[in-house]
């Protein structure tokens, strides 16, 4: 079954899930949702892993600066996704949106 929180489009969490408006540094630049699983390319630039996954399957270049992305120097940012994991979701009528 799908998560709930995860479109099929989107690698992201939907921003409006959030009780405070998430950065924009936390937010993909490919499905522009807050980051899941954030990974940092050699160029610097980060994205959902699936995001950026599912761009290379069509474009060998990072979607921001088109650099040559190699798929084995995508490195998963851990304290990132630690940082977004604590941030503060909705709830409503007693559960967690």
């Amino acid at each position: 079954m799908a998560d709930p929180e995860v479109s099929t489009q989107s690698g992201g969490y939907d921003v409006e899930l959030f009780v405070d408006t998430p950065d924009y540094d936390l937010i993909c630049t490919i499905c522009q949702g807050v980051l899941r699983c954030p990974v940092r390319a050699a160029c610097h630039h980060i994205f959902c892993k699936k995001c950026i996954l599912q761009w290379l399957k069509r474009q060998e270049t990072c979607p921001c600066c088109r650099k040559p992305v190699n798929p084995s120097l995508i490195f998963v940012m851990f304290k990132l996704s630690k940082s977004i994991g604590r941030m503060k979701i909705k709830v409503v009528n007693g559960k967690k949106k």
